[in-house]
């Protein structure tokens, strides 16, 4: 069964399965500028067709090469298909990373 983890562009983790979104935020002491707080943890529920949304979103923005790097770095996206474990890494302005990030907030709207 096809799952996905979302990296944001701070270091924050998006774990993403066919029912739920599982938040996991860095901490001050883990982020780059040692003051960055990505808040509180939780889970967001998933219906069928959010997930089937959202996995539509991924493949299209695996599909362009353009927006896609080969390394990580400060403020890019990266998503990783599981079980697989197959990187994409976007930059920090791209397209990709907009609506990948936009896909999830409207899935989490609590």
């Amino acid at each position: 069964m096809t799952s996905y983890e979302y990296i944001d562009g701070n270091g924050n983790l998006y774990a993403i399965s066919k029912t739920a979104i599982v938040y996991d935020p860095i901490t001050a002491e883990e982020s780059s500028t040692g003051t960055y707080n990505g808040g509180e943890p939780y889970t967001a529920p998933l219906a069928e067709k959010q997930f089937n949304d959202l996995e539509l979103v991924f493949k299209n923005c695996i599909q362009e090469k353009e927006g896609q790097t080969t390394s990580r770095n400060k403020g890019t996206g990266t998503l990783v298909i599981l079980p697989s474990k197959i990187h994409y890494i976007f930059e920090m302005d791209s397209w990709q990373k907009k609506v990948i990030e936009a896909g999830i907030k409207m899935m989490t709207q609590r």
